[in-house]
């Protein structure tokens, strides 16, 4: 019996236990960013700055390391990006990444391949 409540636990409540990450849909960076219409598994707002926090595994982004706002969209393995509308190839279990610095319309875009999210924070 107990073994099956840790089961059930393990199971059923890992939702309690592990946070969906955030899809923030309403942000016009998320459209920007081309989120519209794609498969995304995560899209928040962050400062560009503090991207290592937020994504341990992406190494060195000198473009940003500026105290500026930022917008990560990270794409599922569905998605079709804006640029060139095709799934371009990757390594398994990594994802494409948008950072959108500033704001819409005068904000910058940067893509970024294989990227790793394991231990990311939103």
């Amino acid at each position: 019996m107990r073994a099956g409540i840790i089961v059930c636990l393990l199971l059923a409540g890992c939702g309690l236990l592990i946070e969906e990450p955030p899809i923030d849909r309403a942000d016009a960076r998320f459209e920007a960013c081309g989120g519209v219409g794609n498969d995304v598994v995560a899209a928040f707002p962050m400062r560009a700055a503090d991207y290592q926090s937020h994504f341990p595994q992406i190494g060195r982004a000198p473009e940003l390391e500026v105290d500026e706002p930022a917008f990560a969209v990270v794409f599922g393995e569905d998605a079709r990006l804006p640029i060139g509308g095709e799934r371009a190839d990757e390594e398994p279990g990594t994802h494409f990444m948008c950072v959108y610095l500033g704001t819409p319309p005068t904000g910058t875009p940067n893509w970024y391949a294989g990227v790793d999210i394991e231990g990311m924070k939103p």
